[in-house]
């Protein structure tokens, strides 16, 4: 293997140009992440050996809420459809949710908690193929009036 392909240069020490743009190119998401992780420990109370219930609730509540913008964005910033029953996967997936801590505390089921906020999310997703894969067929037109008959088709939950 020669030197010019291996991702080092000739003194096999200092990387290539494109490692440090990689890196560069990548510093704010790695920032990001590093914030996310380290956000809900600048809140623990070290006293009582417990998180702030407040502010790690209303952290992940802007998580949630970050992924669903990120995702109408997608569906209409970049495929230009508008769709009108897009909060109805985000409220399936947290009904299941919903079920699955349910039928934790009723021990029918073991999980650890960490898992539960992907069964929502798979849950919404199964939903999703199911209800919204043959609305993706469409465009334009049809697309909004598919979505919005799915927005009045699913009952909101009191």
């Amino acid at each position: 293997m020669s030197m010019r392909n291996s991702g080092v240069k000739a003194g096999g020490l200092v990387p290539e140009r494109g490692a440090i743009v990689a890196l560069r190119r990548n510093a704010p998401w790695l920032i990001g992440l590093a914030f996310t992780l380290a956000m809900p420990w600048l809140f623990f109370d070290f006293h009582s050996d417990r998180h702030s219930g407040f502010v790690v609730s209303m952290l992940s509540q802007m998580g949630l809420m970050i992924v669903l913008a990120m995702s109408y964005n997608m569906l209409l910033g970049q495929a230009g459809l508008l769709s009108f029953g897009h909060a109805v996967f985000f409220g399936l997936g947290g009904y299941c949710t919903a079920h699955v801590l349910n039928a934790i505390k009723a021990e029918a089921i073991w999980l650890p908690v960490e898992i539960v906020p992907l069964i929502g999310g798979v849950g919404g997703l199964l939903f999703a193929l199911v209800i919204g894969y043959p609305a993706t067929t469409q465009r334009a037109t049809a697309f909004a009036m598919i979505t919005m008959a799915i927005g009045e088709l699913v009952p909101p939950v009191p």
